[in-house]
């Protein structure tokens, strides 16, 4: 049976510890792969090795600097008819604002490509304030709605993004996406694996919470130091890269309430040990700022 062809474009292959988008675009091509499609995979970064990387998906990194071009050109030499282009804003743009990736992709369209674009992301709220926040968020909204009127097909995982999409692309279809957090395909006695990683951190009648992610938790190490004037015997482990600037202000409160044989960070992990790290607690937090109407926060957080 002859293999369907289909071009993916994203940031990063293979499961990259620091990219969610990489690892949810690389576990798309494996599951593509299964389904008989041949898969040319373009990346602008890393490539992590799988050792289980069908042979009927082909890893090509271009240079950041002539990503672009070059992809465009063997898309054109390979003669392929469907492209599947991952969209976030923050990283198809410079400062956070999409020049090329509307263009190409409307040169593709232009070219009789099929387009479907994900969006994981769509624009930043209006900020009348800050001068530069203004351009961001005109800008990505333009940008954004040439890519949606640039593409057969339109794909995203959240109602609001949905809404907004819908309006300039009828073609627009929520898709909900699966956590990129997959249990390990050999477990051990998992019950008992799990309670001596929980050990570790806590001893048998305290609480253990579990969060992840780059963000700021301010709030929350004021949430733990008030619980525990609550005389609440409570920890919590933080799993993954935080960066260096949202770790500092952490530290600086854990310092002032003492905090420190309460919070772990664990620093990165490989994929295997943030499954277990996220199954061994009582509760998942997830911490994001709210605004007006109860928007606010991370798609992609919700989805993990």
């Amino acid at each position: 049976m002859e293999k369907k062809r289909i071009a993916l474009i994203t940031n990063n292959a293979g499961y990259t510890p620091q990219s969610s988008l990489g690892i949810y675009t690389w576990i798309l091509a494996k599951e593509l792969a299964k389904r008989n499609f041949e898969v040319l995979y373009y990346c602008k970064g890393n490539f992590i090795e799988d050792s289980v990387c069908p042979d009927n998906i082909r890893v090509v990194i271009f240079p950041q600097k002539s990503f672009w071009q070059d992809v465009i050109k063997d898309i054109k030499k390979e003669k392929i008819g469907v492209v599947l282009f991952q969209y976030v804003a923050t990283i198809w743009g410079w400062n956070a604002i999409p020049f090329k990736a509307p263009f190409y992709i409307s040169q593709l369209k232009l070219s009789g490509v099929q387009v479907i674009t994900t969006f994981h992301e769509t624009w930043i709220r209006w900020h009348f304030i800050k001068p530069w926040l203004f351009v961001q968020s005109v800008m990505q909204r333009i940008g954004a709605a040439v890519l949606v009127k640039s593409s057969d097909d339109v794909i995203t995982s959240i109602d609001r993004y949905v809404k907004q999409l819908k309006i300039i692309n009828a073609s627009t279809h929520k898709i909900p996406i699966a956590t990129n957090i997959l249990p390990p395909p050999e477990k051990p006695d998992e019950v008992f694996f799990l309670k001596n990683l929980r050990s570790i951190y806590v001893s048998e009648d305290e609480i253990l919470l579990v969060s992840f992610g780059n963000r700021d938790y301010s709030f929350l190490m004021e949430d733990i130091y008030e619980l525990l004037k609550l005389n609440y015997k409570i920890k919590i482990v933080i799993v993954g890269n935080v960066s260096d600037v949202n770790k500092q202000k952490s530290n600086a409160l854990i310092e002032k309430y003492d905090l420190k044989d309460a919070v772990t960070f664990t620093g990165i992990m490989n994929q295997d040990a943030i499954y277990y790290h996220l199954a061994m607690g009582d509760i998942i937090v997830c911490y994001e700022t709210v605004v007006k109407g109860n928007e606010g926060g991370d798609g992609g957080s919700g989805r993990r």
